[in-house]
């Protein structure tokens, strides 16, 4: 149908993610950032292909960011059968927990790659390779 059309778009939706592979610290997102490099790889590669066999059609690759919606409030409340839409006290916790910085074995804070600033001493090369 697209082949035999005069012209035609194929329009693909990735993310973000497409270009790296994090939706936060302590979340499990190998599945989601896979499909969103997929996406985009396929895409890439259909472009080529068109572009060889059927000039007409063209492909492109949509990669939004966050998109300011309800689905994780709607999600819990389908989730927990719950109709608020606010938090109880043992949820902050754990969403807290999860997101605060791992902790040493020795009770101090473990150094992230973004945790402190580069030392007036260091080079800026070493700064580089730090994040």
């Amino acid at each position: 149908m697209l082949v035999k059309a005069d012209e035609a778009r194929i329009v693909n939706t990735s993310s973000v993610n497409g270009f790296w592979a994090s939706i936060g610290m302590g979340q499990a997102h190998t599945a989601y950032s896979a499909a969103k490099f997929a996406v985009k790889g396929f895409s890439e590669a259909l472009m080529n292909d068109l572009r060889l066999h059927a000039p007409h059609v063209k492909c492109s690759v949509v990669m939004p960011g966050h998109i300011g919606t309800s689905i994780v409030t709607n999600s819990r409340k389908v989730q927990t059968g719950e109709s608020t839409d606010r938090l109880n006290a043992d949820e902050v916790a754990a969403v807290r927990k999860r997101l605060s910085p791992p902790v040493c074995p020795m009770r101090r804070r473990c150094r992230t790659t973004t945790s402190r600033p580069p030392s007036p001493s260091e080079p800026a090369a070493f700064s580089r390779m730090r994040r």
